[in-house]
């Protein structure tokens, strides 16, 4: 069965992004006699698909035949189709998915005052984690404070989803030098997307709370630094309900596949919020 509003946002997904997360994930374009059709192979030995990609916006089926060949591969990738629209719909940016999990959430709703508070705690996450970027070089020099508050103000909430507990995706989009965001076509020759600030940003989300939780859990010295703010507001998203578990992952953009990290996503739990505070202030006491 076809979902109307999938199909219709189908519509709007650029061929091009398209044919390039294909290739990013291991699947070969082929040579086409017909004109104004791409056509993408996966073959690993176990698996086979072979999809049409329309290049065509004029054309009377074009919304059909883009919404089939996103559903092959979301069927292929195991992957609701709605996560692989949302991230072809935006090849200029990283989106980071946060989903709480927990006894008061119910049929996809949350307490009011719970949901302010997951969306202050999303703000301040992508917030501390840019000035992390900022403070640690990286590459980043001529870069500013202005420029880590510019980069949080293009950020955009997606819309939620109800597939199991409150899913909250950030759109973080990459910006130019002079913090204008790249067009989708422009950003097939932006080069500097793999080492721009939010790329940076939002792989240091991933790497750093991925750290902070092998070092609880290991007693380990932090693999990756971070700041006393990334503690802080990791610990308010485990605090958000009693019992909650917190899952952070990023959808990498489809255009930029360079500078991605091995770890997909992280799971915490309410009992890290206590020792997350506890590291939080011993990096507040050492100045």
């Amino acid at each position: 069965m076809i979902d109307p509003r999938l199909k219709e946002l189908s519509s709007h997904v650029t061929p091009f992004a398209f044919v390039r997360y294909l290739q990013a994930n291991g699947w070969v374009a082929l040579d086409q006699k017909r004109e104004g059709i791409a056509v993408c192979k996966y073959n690993n030995g176990e698996q086979f698909e072979q999809v049409s990609i329309p290049l065509d916006s004029t054309l009377h089926d074009y919304a059909l035949a883009m919404y089939l060949a996103v559903r092959d591969v979301a069927d292929l990738e195991g992957r609701p189709i709605e996560h692989v629209v949302r991230t072809l719909l935006n090849p200029n940016a990283d989106i980071l998915i946060i989903r709480i999990d927990a006894p008061c959430i119910e049929l996809g709703s949350i307490p009011f005052d719970t949901g302010v508070s997951l969306y202050a705690s999303s703000r301040s996450l992508i917030t501390s984690s840019a000035q992390d970027v900022l403070h640690l070089g990286n590459g980043l020099e001529d870069c500013t404070e202005d420029a880590v508050q510019l980069f949080v103000r293009q950020c955009r909430f997606g819309q939620t989803e109800h597939s199991g507990g409150y899913i909250v995706p950030l759109l973080c989009l990459f910006l130019d030098t002079d913090g204008t965001p790249f067009e989708h076509s422009a950003i097939f020759n932006a080069d500097t997307c793999a080492t721009s600030l939010t790329r940076q940003a939002t792989r240091h989300i991933l790497e750093g709370i991925h750290s902070l939780k092998t070092a609880i859990d290991t007693g380990a010295d932090l693999s990756i630094p971070v700041s006393a703010d990334v503690c802080d507001s990791v610990a308010s998203l485990c605090t958000l309900c009693p019992e909650a578990k917190v899952e952070i992952r990023v959808e990498w953009s489809p255009a930029v596949r360079d500078n991605i990290p091995a770890i997909s996503s992280v799971i915490l739990s309410s009992a890290y919020a206590a020792p997350l505070r506890a590291i939080s202030g011993m990096f507040k006491a050492n100045g």
